[in-house]
């Protein structure tokens, strides 16, 4: 008879939590009887297979469990959304500051038996402040990521192209973006700028043509803005087109999935290695930049000049890349919980495979 385990996460193909999200709880499906409580997430799911698969897990809830219970932890109140507990309680979150107030810090305590954090760099932070906090970084969909020859349509096929993907917010740096695409169109007239940026919790990005706005203001005269795509394997095949990654993001509390997925596809990257993103960026295959403002837009600048002239070479980092990444799975991922159930439970539940 298989262990029971709970699992309160938001469910998507549409943002970072909600893929995450979906690949754990058909991991924890391989090896738990699975609860999915959906209280406080909304799922929006577009493919039948995703959602038939949320459907057969979800249950409900009006009591404390004798059971793993996984919740995702609120980064605006440090609170899970349910408020029973299982056993053990464990916490999952992604944050970005350092400076958490003692409220937020009493609210962990008070709440989960141990945090689990997407980046050494969250661990690190929740420990100084007297946190019990353990590791799982994310995984990648290698079913979908992977190295792929792609024949690139007529507007694209004489490019050099620079690929930035995330939510457009401050936090993931797309003004420095901008600024370092347009410098280096200055120089070359071949360099087109390819980017996934569409915001759905911003009304203002989640029109594409605000974005397209602000890239034109900016001076980036060549350009392919991308829609909200659900599909990994379309997300993929764009990625595959390019020929550099350029992510400067000023904090990640995670990895950062989408720098992690185009790694996959055998790409090289341009990227900042503070907080969570250090967790997967080697100089094999990245070229390393940090700082301020100013430093890290220098830098970006810089390094695409380099890029831009060592096609062979930024291709050879690129396959690295991909290899490097390998290592990183969503079933690693959920191997991960299952040790730290193990650990704060006492006893033996399972093993993933």
């Amino acid at each position: 008879m298989r262990e029971t385990i709970y699992l309160n996460m938001p469910v998507s193909e549409m943002f970072g939590w909600g893929v995450c999200g979906r690949h754990l709880l058909k991991e924890f499906s391989k090896c738990y009887d699975v609860r999915y409580i959906e209280d406080g997430y909304t799922d929006q799911i577009r493919n039948k297979k995703h959602n038939d698969m949320v459907n057969q897990f979800k249950s409900s809830i009006s009591e404390d469990v004798n059971a793993p219970f996984i919740h995702t932890i609120s980064s605006h109140i440090f609170k899970p959304v349910v408020r029973y507990k299982g056993e053990p309680n464990i916490g999952y979150i992604f944050f970005e500051t350092e400076n958490i107030p003692q409220e937020f810090i009493n609210n962990l305590k008070e709440s989960c038996d141990v945090i689990v954090a997407g980046s050494q760099w969250n661990v690190n932070i929740l420990k100084n402040y007297g946190i019990d906090a353990e590791l799982a970084l994310q995984g990648v969909d290698q079913n979908n990521y992977l190295p792929r020859v792609i024949d690139r349509p007529k507007k694209f096929w004489d490019k050099f192209i620079i690929f930035s993907g995330g939510k457009y917010e401050h936090r993931k740096a797309q003004d420095i973006v901008i600024k370092a695409v347009a410098e280096l169109q200055k120089r070359h007239e071949d360099v087109l700028l390819l980017a996934s940026w569409i915001n759905i919790f911003d009304e203002k990005y989640n029109d594409i043509s605000n974005i397209e706005k602000e890239i034109v203001d900016q001076g980036v005269n060549n350009y392919h803005l991308l829609p909200m795509i659900f599909s990994p394997s379309t997300m993929a095949y764009y990625m595959n087109m390019s020929d550099i990654g350029l992510f400067p993001n000023r904090y990640e509390g995670g990895t950062n999935l989408v720098l992690m997925e185009y790694l996959a596809c055998s790409k090289p990257v341009i990227a900042n290695v503070s907080t969570g993103q250090s967790d997967v960026l080697k100089s094999a295959y990245s070229f390393n930049i940090s700082g301020n403002d100013d430093d890290l837009l220098d830098s970006a600048i810089s390094y695409l000049e380099y890029a831009y002239d060592h096609r062979d070479e930024i291709k050879h980092m690129g396959k690295i890349a991909s290899d490097w990444m390998c290592r990183f799975s969503w079933q690693n991922t959920a191997e991960e919980f299952t040790r730290i159930i193990n650990k704060y439970k006492g006893v033996s539940i399972c093993q993933i495979s």
